[in-house]
């Protein structure tokens, strides 16, 4: 068993990354010891680092392909980036599939 997580490097989602370990750790890992796979299409190393210091978890980094996510036609309509709008798609992707 192990609890896993799809981030990218921007700053929202680390943020929120970083929320979820420490609550995480707090609640349940501190007990249980569960490894944490973090995926990822590309985290700087500081970003890295602000996430293994979070919290006191056993955590695996993971690089995903860059065909991870499938092309925009295959992904349902709530989930297309609008190209008329700035695309704020990037949060949903990383649940495609999930």
């Amino acid at each position: 068993a192990a609890v896993h997580y799809i981030v990218n490097d921007e700053d929202v989602h680390v943020a929120e990354l970083l929320y979820g370990l420490r609550n995480l750790w707090r609640r349940f890992n501190s007990r249980f010891d569960y490894p944490v796979l973090i995926f990822h299409d590309g985290l700087s190393s500081e970003t890295r680092m602000q996430i293994t210091q979070a919290a006191p978890h056993r955590i695996w980094f993971h690089r995903l392909p860059d065909d991870f996510l499938p092309a925009a036609s295959l992904l349902p309509p709530d989930l297309r980036a609008d190209e008329d709008e700035e695309s704020e798609s990037s949060h949903h992707s990383f649940s495609a599939g999930y």
